[in-house]
């Protein structure tokens, strides 16, 4: 059809009246129109927005780098994604680390302490009877953890403290991989809503003195590996409602 136009112009007379000449302008428009754009249904979705990897580290001088390979970063971002870091009450340096600013675990994080540079002690916990058996669920609240405990809590080779107390939000089961921590001394799980089993893998943790998961909802007997647990000095599991003592303990049972 453009084709035609041209020879149209040369042929059309000049006597043609104003009504004439409008349509002939307007079908040579529609000859040249150029076509429409898709419409925005068939346009590829945007690519989604990632957020930034977390990203810690440990000592000042690797601070001033990118440093996300460290195996301890990695399991302390687990915990703050797993948890619902962006709710906790206290978020100091776990913040910056899920915004991307490479953040000194050991020097900027609430909640986490190290010995020589590497993390020795994890609590989250509202501060009240760190070695008290507690028996009223409202009285230790924490900093608002929800979710579960992430697996990768077992890459934390080094604590010797892990303390993650008085969290109601916290569910999911306690994770076995937790009796890897062959250098724990204290480990305080109570006033959460841990359910499930006590992990039997526990019974390996032969350094520990203090082991408190009372007030979960745990919902079976305790595993005869923790009569292996000779050191142990505070054994609390009272106010777990279906939990049953099941072997001989020599520690003190509160």
């Amino acid at each position: 059809m453009p084709a035609i136009f041209p020879r149209l112009r040369r042929t059309v007379p000049r006597r043609l009246g104003p009504s004439a000449l409008l349509l002939f302008a307007c079908l040579q428009a529609a000859a040249v129109r150029t076509p429409s754009p898709p419409p925005p249904s068939a346009q590829p979705p945007p690519p989604p927005i990632l957020p930034p990897p977390f990203t810690c580290c440990s000592g000042q001088a690797s601070c001033g780098r990118a440093f996300n390979d460290n195996v301890t970063c990695a399991a302390l971002g687990d915990i703050y994604t797993a948890t619902n870091g962006v709710g906790w009450s206290d978020q100091t340096g776990w913040s910056a680390a899920a915004a991307g600013s490479p953040t000194d675990f050991c020097t900027s994080f609430h909640y986490a302490a190290c010995t020589g540079g590497f993390i020795t002690t994890l609590y989250v916990h509202s501060g009240l009877g760190m070695r008290m058996c507690l028996t009223s669920f409202a009285s230790l609240l924490g900093w608002n953890l929800s979710g579960t405990l992430p697996s990768s809590l077992s890459s934390l080779t080094t604590l010797t403290d892990l303390l993650i107390v008085g969290n109601p939000y916290l569910t999911g089961s306690i994770p076995s991989g937790l009796g890897s921590l062959s250098n724990l001394v204290n480990l305080h799980l109570d006033h959460n809503s841990l359910s499930g089993t006590v992990p039997s893998t526990l019974g390996s943790l032969t350094s520990l003195t203090a082991l408190f998961f009372a007030n979960n909802i745990l919902s079976s007997t305790l595993p005869a590996s923790l009569s292996s647990l000779t050191g142990m000095i505070n054994l609390c599991v009272r106010v777990c409602p279906l939990l049953s003592i099941a072997h001989s303990q020599t520690a003190v049972i509160c």
